[in-house]
């Protein structure tokens, strides 16, 4: 994933059961901005602030998005779905 200087990335759930983003941008600085903000029920969110070479593993069903960064953002998103014993891809 690539995310443009200046822009974000809207608060949405991924279409699976865990996300996975792993921080890929060698020269992010902690005030180059760009923030994962996961909001669970009625809680203020968590921030996890992007550091490079850091993998974010969460529930993929809870609203996330992530903040305005200063620099192209890179990401490697990695979800994931379980599959029921017998169950067939499709």
């Amino acid at each position: 994933n690539q995310i443009p200087i200046g822009r974000t990335r809207a608060l949405h759930v991924d279409p699976s059961i865990i996300s996975c983003v792993y921080h890929i941008t060698p020269n992010w600085k902690k005030e180059s901005g760009g923030e994962l903000r996961i909001h669970e029920d009625g809680e203020e969110p968590v921030t996890v602030k992007y550091v490079p070479n850091r993998l974010v593993i969460f529930d993929a069903s809870i609203p996330h998005m992530v903040d305005i960064g200063k620099l192209v953002r890179y990401t490697l998103h990695v979800p994931f779905a379980i599959q029921e014993a017998g169950e067939k891809n499709g």
